[in-house]
């Protein structure tokens, strides 16, 4: 079953969560190049908005080694990160990008 992204904002609501879910499908369009908007949603549909689990699933389908899916400073992450922060609208998108990549290094 197809669901389009109006569909899916409508089962968990709009404010917060629409932005969140527009961020979550930035990070993985910015992150993967290779995928378009509908490609990143349906892998979110697939791992139930979980991003760690629609990276993989990538990772996957697309035979992407998984130790290249495992390197959280590669710069496009931390790109993919600070666009996904901006589209979710956080206030301070590049604090939040290297906050995240300075706990994930841990």
């Amino acid at each position: 079953m197809k669901m389009g992204k109006e569909t899916v904002l409508a089962e968990v609501g709009g404010g917060v969560a629409g932005r969140s879910l527009d961020g979550l499908v930035t990070f993985l369009v910015v992150h993967f190049w290779c995928l378009d908007r509908w490609e990143a949603l349906g892998y979110l549909c697939l791992a139930k908005a979980d991003l760690a689990v629609a990276v993989r699933l990538i990772g996957i389908d697309r035979e992407i080694p998984l130790r290249l899916l495992r390197h959280p400073h590669h710069s496009r992450a931390k790109v993919a990160l600070k666009s996904a922060a901006i589209v979710a609208k956080h206030r301070r998108p590049t604090s939040l990008a290297t906050t995240w990549l300075s706990m994930a290094a841990r």
